[in-house]
């Protein structure tokens, strides 16, 4: 009998300690699920700001690009301003020449 209570004894102490840890490992998995929780709130707002970044970049591109083919085409009118002035200059330079 004395046997069957020592037993009994060792598996309610086994039992407690059981439990403990149990307890210990609840709290513990409560603490890594809110971690986890905040992690991917955390990433779902780094990815919104992520996709409004490359928003902006891609509206950004768009603009550079459009300043430069604005540009481009200024450039390239003058360059034929700057032709026709010279055709022009030459063909007075040729009848100055001619008459003189």
């Amino acid at each position: 009998m004395e046997v069957r209570e020592n037993l009994c004894e060792n598996l309610a102490a086994v039992n407690a300690v059981l439990r403990e840890h149990l307890d210990k490992a609840n709290e513990v998995n409560l603490a890594l699920r809110e971690g986890v929780e905040k992690l991917m709130v955390d990433w779902m707002r780094a990815q919104e700001e992520l996709e409004l970044k490359e928003g902006e970049w891609h509206n950004e591109r768009e603009l550079y690009d459009s300043y430069l083919r604005d540009e481009h085409n200024h450039l390239l009118s003058l360059w034929c301003q700057v032709v026709n002035f010279r055709c022009h200059f030459l063909q007075m330079k040729t009848a100055t020449d001619r008459d003189l």
